[in-house]
């Protein structure tokens, strides 16, 4: 790196921005560096050091190999994926268990059970509605 070019900066961030200015250069004819790193975007997850443009950011971002993982929320399931593949686990996991919701009547996963019955469209508005008049 020349003296002078992306100063005050660390030294992998200067490393960096002249990595994305080399892949821009011949882009934008004229451009300045703030212009090139404006219509670009740094992966966000750790590990990742990959600069896109804009457009192509989420798109990464659902593909980046370095995106974080999570566990299966179902007690004996040790299985870990990442968040968009881990929907689609959890409709067909086999540690998944259920209980009837007593308000809505519906099946609904363990792990969701506390938060469906705050928000179940069948709650009652106040436990007075479990208690008989005289």
């Amino acid at each position: 790196l020349a003296d002078g070019d992306f100063g005050g900066l660390e030294w992998d961030d200067a490393v960096a921005l002249q990595q994305l200015k080399k892949r821009h250069q011949g882009q934008g004819e004229g451009e300045s560096d703030k212009d090139v790193v404006c219509k670009t975007a740094l992966c966000p997850y750790e590990h990742c050091d990959l600069w896109v443009p804009r457009s192509e950011a989420r798109q990464h971002a659902q593909t980046c190999p370095h995106r974080p993982a999570v566990r299966c929320p179902y007690v004996d399931c040790t299985v870990y994926l990442d968040e968009g593949a881990m929907e689609e686990h959890k409709r067909v996991c086999r540690f998944r268990q259920t209980q009837e919701c007593d308000w809505c009547f519906k099946s609904i996963a363990m792990p969701e059970f506390a938060a469906h019955q705050l928000s179940c469209v069948g709650r009652p508005r106040s436990m007075d509605a479990f208690v008989k008049k005289a």
